[in-house]
Order: structure tokens, then C-alpha cells, then sequence
């Protein structure tokens, strides 16, 4: 049988914390480690329904904490850069650039093929005002090393990430409609 050990890391630096959690489950001999930020509402199947996509990473996209719910999930290919939205038409997986770590599993192996520092924060862009999460970060390593970062589209629209409200990734259609609407309403003389 299958076992599961919860743990937890309590402070407010964000790439520390899941370096230890990443240590904690190197010690335990974990096989997957799943991220489950304390800020993440999902259905009570939801680890059964990543572990059995038995991919090396798999995760959710769900909306960032602010009025427009910009989803986390991210894609830079040649045709399309910009936000992955998780629309009622999107189904299955998706393979993506980047996503949030709100609710990510991740095969030991992966983490064992990635150089140090797995997590950090790091300065980009035009003088470097931009910053790269540890999210981002990671997912741009674990891509350099071969592998794919997929989101379940199907999951995500039965999950939330808690703030001022549920934060679900519908409203980003919302504020998006809203957004338009305020558009073509604007008077252009």
C-alpha cells in the first residue's frame, strides 16, 4: 500500500520552505512530491487524479490573487506568448512553459536531474524590474532539463486559490468580457 506523509515549513520565504520540503522528501524516500500551497481549495481527489496521470510533472492553473485572476499558468512558444487560460472549453492536459506551485506533483527523478537551487526569486527584464518567482524559476530549469510542464484543465476548474474571496479560473473570462466591454464602450474622439 501506498503511503502518504504531510509536511509542513512555516516562515515567509517562499524558495527556502520548499527547499526543505524537497530535502524532507529526499529523507522519507518519496517517490512523487506534491506542492499544496495552504491557499489552494481542491476536490478531495485531487492527488489521485494528478498521481494517476503519472506524468513527471503535472499541476493545476488557477487564478493569481488580484481583480483581473490572470491565470498562473504561462506558455512562450513561437506562435503564442501569454497567460494559458483554463476556459469551459479546455479539457484534458495541456503542456506549458510555467505555472504556479499552488498544486504540483513531481517526480523524485526530476528533482534529482535539476542543478541547485531548484527555487529562487531572480531579477529579468528591461532593468531587471521584472521578478521571476521561484515557481517560474523552477519551471524554466525543469524544462532546460527536458522536461514538460503539463496542467490539468479539468481540475483546475474544480479548484480556487483563497484570498479576498475564491479566486476561480472563470473570473479570468469575467474580468477579460469586462475589460473588452469597457473597451467599446470608451469614447474615441
Amino acid at each position: 500500500p501506498q503511503q502518504i506523509d504531510i509536511q509542513m515549513a512555516y516562515s515567509s520565504n517562499l524558495a527556502e520552505n520548499r527547499h526543505i520540503l524537497v530535502s524532507r522528501a529526499f529523507q522519507a524516500e518519496a517517490t512523487p512530491l506534491l506542492f499544496w500551497d495552504s491557499d489552494i481549495k481542491a476536490p478531495p481527489d485531487a492527488v489521485i487524479r494528478l498521481v494517476n496521470h503519472n506524468l513527471p510533472i503535472v499541476a493545476i492553473n488557477y487564478a493569481k490573487k488580484e481583480p483581473e485572476a490572470r491565470p498562473t499558468a504561462y506558455i512562450d512558444t513561437d506562435s503564442y506568448v501569454g497567460p494559458c487560460f483554463t476556459q469551459e472549453h479546455h479539457k484534458g492536459l495541456q503542456a506549458v512553459s510555467s505555472c504556479g506551485f499552488g498544486l504540483m506533483l513531481i517526480r523524485m527523478d526530476v528533482l534529482q536531474k535539476i542543478d541547485r537551487p531548484l527555487f529562487q526569486f531572480t531579477q529579468c527584464g528591461q532593468d531587471s524590474a521584472k521578478t521571476e518567482t521561484e515557481d517560474e524559476f523552477f519551471c524554466r530549469k525543469a524544462r532546460e532539463a527536458g522536461f514538460d510542464i503539463v496542467i490539468d484543465h479539468d481540475l483546475s476548474k474544480r479548484c480556487a486559490h483563497l484570498g479576498d474571496w475564491e479566486y476561480l479560473t472563470s473570473h479570468s473570462d469575467i474580468a477579460q468580457a469586462a475589460k473588452q466591454q469597457i473597451y467599446r464602450e470608451m469614447d474615441t474622439k
